[in-house]
C-alpha cells in the first residue's frame, strides 16, 4: 500500500507540459537572481565615474568631440548636473559616488591634436561617465601594486568611493619630483604595459588638418622623402640624396597655431630708433639691449610683426622679427589635456617623457634606419642596421653601443610596429610589441629646466623604406596640486598605508592635497577590471521634439590596465 500510495503521490505531482516550461523559466530566473545577488555581494560591484580625475584613462561625464579640422576625437569633461557654478579646476576630486563636479558654462574647446581653438561644443549632448566592474575581494590575499587602479573610500569623506592609481606603498617615503614618482629617493619606473595604459596622445599623424591654410606640418621631411597617404616613403636610389646629406631625416617639431606661455628668443644687435617698442600687455615682445636679445612670450602674432616691419627699412631687424615669429610657433611639449578647460594661456608643465609609435616597412637595401630622441638629459640613437642584421643603441653620442640585439627577421619581410619610449628616465624599444633589449636606465641627476620642441627624428640611408602611422605620446606629469604632501618633501607612509594619485594630475584632488593623504588598507573596496555597459547619446525625434537617449557604445568596453 505504501508503494501504491507512493506511486499515486508521484503521479499526482507530474504537471502539464506547458506549466512545466513556465516553472523551469521561473526557477531559472530565481536562480539567476540569486546568483547575481551572491556574485555582487561577495565578488563584483558596479560603479559609475562622475568626474575626470582619471581622464583620459577613465572618463567622467563628458562630451565626445571631433575636431572639424583634423577629425581627431577626444573627450571633454563637463559638469555632472550642468549647473553653472564657477569652480577652480583644482577642486575636481574624481569621485565615484556621484558628487557634482560643477564647471563654468564652456561652449568652446581646443583640439589636443592640432591645437585648433574655439571648437563649438554647445550642440553636442552630454555623455555618461565610464561604468566600472570592481572585483571586491582582489586585495583579500595580496596588497595593491604600484600603478594599479583601485577603488577605495576617501579618507576625508568615508561615505564616498573614489578611483585613483596607487603610486606609494606601506613604509615608503614618497615624493613627486619634476613630474616623476620617487620612493625612498629612487625613481619608480613603469613596465611597458603600464606605459601603454597611462600614455596620453600628443600628436597623431593619421589625423592631419585638411584644407587648413593656417596649419603648418609638425613632421618635416628632408630631401629624398615623399609623402604617402599616412606617412613618408624614400628610395635608396633617390637622386635628391648625395653622400654628404645622408641619412635623410623626417623630423618632429611641436608647432602650435597660437597662444602659449613659452619664451622664444633671437639675436638682434640693435633696436631701430624709428620703431616704437610695443608696451601693450597684448604684445608680449621685449628687447634686451645688454644681451642683444629679442624675445616674446607665446606665439608672436603676425599682425604685430607686419606693423613693426612697416616702420623701418632695417633688414637685420626685419629678418630677426620674422625669424622670431616663425620660431615662436614651435612650443615645448606640455601636459595638455583635451579633457580639461583651457583658455589658451594656461601654463603647462614641460614634459620630457615621450613615446614614439610608428609602422616601418623596409622594402629593400642593406643600409640603416635611425631613430633619434632627446629627453632633456640624454641624446639617444637607435640604429636598425639591415646589413649586419643588428639593432644598436647609442647614448649621448658615444661610439660604443650600450645595447646590441639581433634585428628581428620580420622587419625585412613585412611592416613592423616600432615603439620607443623615454618614460621615467629609461629607454625602451619594442618591435611588434616585444622588447628588443633590456631597458637602458639613466643615472644622471635630473636637469632643472626641460623644454622639448624638436624631440625626435627618423633617418634613412641606402634603404627603400616607408614610415607611416606616426604617433607621439607623453607620460603623465604629476603636478604640485595643493602640495600639502609628497611634493616639497617626502611623505612617509605608515604600515598599511598607500599614496594615490589621479592620472589627470592638473585637476585631481588626491593624496598630494587631502588633509589626510594616506589610504589605509581597510578603505580599499576593490580593483576595477572592466569598463562595462558604456553608452552614448542617440538622437530621437518625435514631431517637433528632438531629444537624446542612451544607446550602447560597445567601442568603449575595455579592460582596465
Amino acid at each position: 500500500m505504501s508503494i501504491t500510495a507512493s506511486r499515486l503521490s508521484a503521479d499526482s505531482e507530474v504537471p502539464h507540459a506547458g506549466s512545466s516550461r513556465i516553472r523551469q523559466i521561473f526557477d531559472s530566473v530565481i536562480c539567476l537572481a540569486i546568483a547575481v545577488t551572491l556574485f555582487r555581494t561577495f565578488e563584483v560591484e558596479g560603479y559609475i565615474i562622475s568626474t575626470g580625475s582619471m581622464a583620459p584613462s577613465l572618463l567622467g561625464y563628458h562630451k565626445r568631440v571631433t575636431c572639424p579640422m583634423c577629425e581627431f576625437g577626444f573627450a571633454y569633461g563637463v559638469a555632472v548636473d550642468e549647473v553653472s557654478m564657477p569652480s577652480p579646476p583644482s577642486r575636481s576630486d574624481g569621485d565615484l559616488a556621484g558628487q557634482a563636479m560643477r564647471d563654468d558654462v564652456h561652449t568652446h574647446v581646443s583640439c589636443p591634436n592640432c591645437n585648433l581653438h574655439s571648437i563649438n561644443i554647445s550642440g553636442i549632448p552630454r555623455n555618461e561617465g565610464d561604468q566600472l566592474l570592481v572585483q571586491k575581494n582582489a586585495y583579500m590575499f595580496r596588497q595593491p601594486r604600484r600603478w594599479e587602479v583601485v577603488v577605495f573610500r576617501n579618507p576625508n569623506k568615508p561615505t564616498e568611493a573614489y578611483v585613483k592609481r596607487v603610486i606609494g606603498r606601506s613604509g615608503e617615503r614618497i615624493q613627486m619630483i619634476a613630474g616623476d614618482v620617487f620612493a625612498d629617493g629612487t625613481i619608480q619606473r613603469k613596465s611597458l604595459s603600464q606605459q601603454r595604459a597611462i600614455r596620453i596622445p600628443v600628436y597623431d599623424f593619421d589625423f592631419q588638418p585638411k584644407e587648413d591654410s593656417s596649419w603648418q606640418p609638425r613632421w618635416i621631411a628632408g630631401e629624398g622623402w615623399r609623402r604617402s597617404d599616412n606617412g613618408f616613403q624614400i628610395a635608396a636610389s633617390s637622386p635628391q640624396i648625395d653622400e654628404e646629406s645622408r641619412p635623410s631625416w623626417i623630423s618632429y617639431r611641436h608647432w602650435i597655431r597660437s597662444g602659449g606661455t613659452h619664451t622664444t628668443t633671437v639675436s638682434l644687435d640693435d633696436w631701430p630708433l624709428e620703431v616704437e617698442l610695443p608696451t601693450s600687455l597684448f604684445v608680449p615682445l621685449q628687447y634686451d639691449p645688454d644681451a642683444k636679445i629679442l624675445r616674446c612670450s607665446g606665439v608672436l602674432n603676425s599682425d604685430v610683426v607686419e606693423r613693426l616691419v612697416e616702420q623701418t627699412s632695417d633688414e637685420a631687424f626685419q629678418a630677426a622679427l620674422r625669424k622670431l615669429e616663425a620660431e615662436s610657433h614651435v612650443a615645448p611639449i606640455g601636459d595638455v589635456y583635451g579633457y580639461n578647460r583651457d583658455g589658451g594661456n594656461t601654463v603647462h608643465q614641460p614634459v620630457r617623457d615621450l613615446m614614439l609609435s610608428a609602422r616601418i616597412k623596409v622594402a629593400g637595401g642593406e643600409g640603416q634606419l635611425l631613430i633619434q630622441m632627446r629627453d632633456g638629459c640624454h641624446f639617444y640613437e637607435v640604429v636598425f642596421d639591415c646589413g649586419s642584421r643588428e639593432i644598436r643603441l647609442f647614448v649621448d653620442g658615444n661610439e660604443s653601443a650600450v645595447r646590441i640585439a639581433a634585428l628581428p627577421p620580420e622587419v625585412l619581410i613585412r611592416p613592423a610596429q616600432v615603439e620607443i619610449s623615454t618614460f621615467d628616465r629609461q629607454l625602451m624599444l619594442t618591435v611588434n610589441g616585444e622588447l628588443v633589449f633590456a631597458p637602458w636606465r639613466s643615472r644622471k641627476p635630473l636637469p632643472q629646466k626641460i623644454e622639448l620642441r624638436r624631440p625626435v627624428r627618423l633617418g634613412v640611408w641606402e634603404l627603400d623604406a616607408e614610415v607611416d602611422s606616426l604617433k607621439l605620446y607623453r607620460d603623465v606629469y604629476y603636478t604640485r596640486g595643493l602640495a600639502r604632501f609628497g611634493v616639497d618633501e617626502p611623505y612617509l607612509l605608515a604600515e598599511g598605508e598607500y599614496f594615490v594619485l589621479g592620472d589627470n594630475s592638473p585637476i585631481s584632488l588626491d593624496s598630494r592635497s587631502w588633509l589626510h593623504p594616506a589610504v589605509r588598507e581597510q578603505m580599499f573596496l576593490g580593483k576595477p577590471f572592466l569598463v562595462h555597459l558604456p553608452s552614448k547619446p542617440g538622437k530621437i525625434r518625435v514631431g517637433q521634439y528632438t531629444g537624446y537617449i542612451r544607446i550602447p557604445d560597445f567601442s568603449r568596453i575595455r579592460y582596465i590596465r
